[in-house]
């Protein structure tokens, strides 16, 4: 339905229908996030230098690494790698110790207006943060320090 229909003026999108131009991060490539994502509504850990951390802890590989960025799943390059469980964020900072050995460990409770998300394997998941999220005011909690999260 267009304003047109509904009011008799010019043709124009509804305004529910309008998307605004920054809701994702300018440096997305097209098809991010890709469109089997769906929406956000987890608790989430992220290995992090410090707590509270900076925005250096959330750059994607796409833009740390751009040469290792491949065609057939781009989009995954420009996500955030966090994880379902503690565990399973212990298990990746110990198998990687060369990029993780002092990583500290951050938790959010992320919600649909964050972004969006793909589970994949081992209680990985990448997320894709839309511009008006803060990942630094959102990631605060030292994952490590609450019990049972």
């Amino acid at each position: 339905m267009t304003v047109s229909e509904t009011s008799g003026g010019a043709s124009s999108p509804a305004p529910s229908n309008l998307v605004a131009a920054t809701e994702w991060p300018n440096y997305f490539p097209e098809g991010t996030p890709p469109r089997d994502a769906v929406d956000l509504s987890d608790t989430l850990f992220r290995l992090v230098e410090a707590i509270p951390p900076t925005k250096k802890d959330f750059i994607p590989e796409g833009i740390r690494n751009p040469s290792r960025v491949k065609a057939e799943n781009r989009a995954d390059w420009f996500g955030l790698s966090t994880f379902r469980t503690l565990d399973a964020t212990v298990r990746t900072r110990l198998r990687y110790p060369e990029m993780f050995r002092t990583a500290r460990i951050a938790l959010a409770a992320l919600v649909a207006a964050d972004g969006k998300k793909r589970v994949g394997h081992s209680d990985h998941v990448t997320i894709w943060l839309r511009s008006a999220c803060d990942p630094c005011t959102r990631f605060t909690v030292d994952g490590e320090a609450v019990p049972n999260p």
